[in-house]
């Protein structure tokens, strides 16, 4: 959740801030340091292989949410996840 807040949801908010709006896929490459998490890199793409675990759990309309992002409208949007575990392997 402090990861959430504090970094990923403060990235688009700054970003928004700025003028420069974000809607997609981010996430942050993360260290953790004995001084606590720190950021490495972002991403605005799906990534593999979290991917490969992320996405089998989502039981919603993969295209009905990218059209939410889209049309502004993911707030509304009706996005259901499985409680299910994944594993993945290559």
């Amino acid at each position: 959740d402090a990861i959430r807040r504090d970094v990923t949801e403060r990235t688009v908010r700054a970003m928004h801030d700025a003028g420069t709006p974000y809607r997609g896929v981010i996430y942050p490459g993360m260290m953790l340091t004995a001084d606590g998490p720190r950021v490495v890199e972002f991403n605005c793409r799906f990534g593999d292989p979290e991917t490969q675990v992320l996405l089998p759990r989502l039981k919603s309309d993969l295209l009905e949410v990218f059209w939410a992002v889209v049309n502004n409208r993911l707030g509304e949007a009706d996005i259901a996840w499985s409680t299910d575990a994944w594993v993945s392997f290559q």
